[in-house]
């Protein structure tokens, strides 16, 4: 009896602590109230203010939209981040890598952030512009724009249907966009429509295409260089159309 005893309060005991670690987890998870200033221009910085942030503040990982911006310095209630290149108005993310849970400036009272980039625009003309042609595969149908590299610049998607049915990225440089890193081929893909996010919590951009004509749609794990793992297809109803 006494082993009985010694046992379930040993048993007790080690599933206290395991709720309250789990219990720790959740409650680490990041929380953004409010963002100084809430616009401003690309290259500039602005600081978000909440709670659950990783210390130091390396440990956080900042995305306006699809995009991920530097953070400069920081503790749990506050990061100062500079603004990416290649975004406008867009929600606030930050990812603390410790906790590995994500907190997002829609649930704040001001949802979104809105970058005041105003170039000087000369009227719209070939003639007037400097610009590049890219050739990808046929029957391209939707296309996406996120940061699939982590370098801070915001990169191109496409995905084909028909004959082809590819996935395929183009990474941005300081010089424009470069080739075509590895297509993902594969023979369920017959898209409609495609979204670009952080769908399983590993902070690499990810894809999921929508195919309506097999009524599934595709993942595709971003590897966090512009390649993504094999698609996995998931039958769901019938849709055209995705959204993150």
């Amino acid at each position: 009896m006494r082993y009985l005893t010694f046992t379930f309060k040993r048993f007790s005991l080690t599933f206290i602590l395991i709720l309250l670690f789990i219990v720790n987890v959740f409650s680490q998870t990041p929380t953004i109230t409010s963002f100084t200033p809430a616009s401003g221009a690309s290259g500039t910085s602005t600081v978000i203010s909440g709670n659950n942030f990783a210390v130091p503040h390396t440990n956080n990982l900042v995305y306006f939209g699809n995009t991920k911006a530097t953070t400069t310095g920081g503790s749990a209630t506050s990061l100062t981040v500079t603004i990416p290149y290649g975004t406008s108005v867009s929600q606030i993310t930050v990812y603390n890598t410790i906790s590995q849970r994500i907190g997002s400036s829609l649930l704040s009272s001001t949802p979104f952030f809105n970058v005041t980039n105003t170039p000087v625009l000369s009227p719209i003309a070939d003639a007037n512009y400097a610009h590049t042609t890219y050739t990808n595969t046929a029957n391209q149908e939707d296309v996406v724009v996120a940061d699939f590299n982590n370098d801070g610049r915001p990169d191109v998607a496409t995905v084909s249907s028909g004959a082809t049915r590819k996935l395929e990225v183009r990474l941005n440089s300081a010089s424009g966009l470069g080739n075509v890193v590895s297509p993902s081929a594969n023979a369920n893909i017959n898209a409609a429509a495609m979204v670009a996010g952080l769908f399983d919590n590993d902070n690499l951009m990810d894809v999921v295409v929508v195919n309506p004509n097999s009524s599934s749609m595709t993942f595709f794990k971003g590897n966090g260089d512009g390649t993504f793992a094999t698609g996995v297809n998931t039958s769901v109803s019938v849709a055209t159309d995705v959204t993150a």
